[in-house]
């Protein structure tokens, strides 16, 4: 049985063309992904620049306005503004932490996110978000921002304590009896 190893000139273009092909094809793939990752971003800072509830929302954060009170809680209008940009800034967290978005791409959305760390109303309101959720059994749906809050220090340890002091407590005070989570009898 004889075996040929020996490789044509024929057929080392042919694989030199493959070889290229595939090159250049993964050069084209990279550079659609970086494209639409920018689209993304663009469209990503119009929206939290040029959506009216979050700018409403990013703007009373900002500037310190006192807005968490019981008025806030019962104004549905008002806190869907709140609770909008809280759902736009956990997506963009999820994307960050399954690295969809790089470093690089995230600091765009870092400063807003630090200022919501910073702002007591915001920290107190979803202090009662997440407090809530856990007493009726479900996590919160701002979880990846909650995460990442923690992780670059805007949350205090006593934040996750249901019992800690220093936070205004508001969502309960419709009925204190009721629970969601649980089915009258």
């Amino acid at each position: 049985m004889n075996i040929n190893l020996g490789i044509s000139i024929y057929e080392l273009g042919m694989l030199a063309i493959t070889f290229a092909g595939g090159v250049f094809a993964l050069f084209q793939w990279k550079r659609g992904n970086d494209l639409r990752r920018a689209e993304f971003l663009r469209t990503a800072i119009e929206q939290m620049r040029d959506d009216k509830d979050i700018v409403y929302a990013l703007y009373k954060i900002a500037y310190e306005e006192e807005w968490y009170n019981p008025d806030f809680i019962f104004n549905h209008e008002e806190e869907s503004k709140f609770d909008k940009a809280t759902i736009y800034f956990d997506y963009l967290c999820y994307l960050r932490r399954k690295s969809i978005l790089t470093k690089d791409d995230f600091r765009i959305f870092e400063y807003e996110i630090r200022r919501m760390g910073c702002s007591k109303d915001y920290i107190d309101y979803i202090y009662n978000l997440y407090h809530f959720a856990k007493k009726n059994g479900a996590e919160p749906s701002f979880t990846n921002l909650l995460l990442y809050m923690r992780n670059h220090h805007c949350l205090t340890e006593n934040f996750w304590d249901e019992e800690a002091d220093g936070y205004n407590i508001l969502l309960n005070i419709r009925n204190e009896e009721e629970n969601c989570g649980e089915e009258n009898e």
